[in-house]
């Protein structure tokens, strides 16, 4: 979750997004992912693109190395809207609720 400036909170990933047919593939192909329940979430909001011009962790020592006043992108990620963010915390509470409830049942 990224927090925006006014304190608002929306989904954040610097994963690429994947065509949800292709993650449909993927799922069924591979022997990892396939033993995976969750299943990929449709996302029709293409966000935005945020270039991240400060130093990010990790990349101080390359960061010495340039000249001073030269603006770099050190990392980007992709922004999604209020819709697309209400669907991932949906997504992420009724797993945290489903892993919760298996411990649970696990330890009697």
């Amino acid at each position: 979750m990224v927090t925006l400036h006014d304190g608002t909170e929306q989904y954040g990933c610097n994963v690429p997004p994947i065509h949800h047919a292709c993650a449909a593939r993927a799922l069924e192909a591979c022997p990892h992912l396939s033993k995976l329940v969750d299943r990929p979430l449709r996302c029709t909001d293409a966000g935005r693109v945020i270039h991240r011009t400060d130093v990010t962790p990790g990349l101080e020592a390359l960061a010495r190395t340039l000249p001073p006043n030269v603006e770099v992108v050190f990392s980007c990620y992709r922004l999604y809207g209020v819709d697309f963010t209400r669907q991932v915390l949906e997504a992420r509470t009724a797993w945290e609720d489903e892993t919760r409830a298996r411990r649970a049942e696990a330890s009697r």
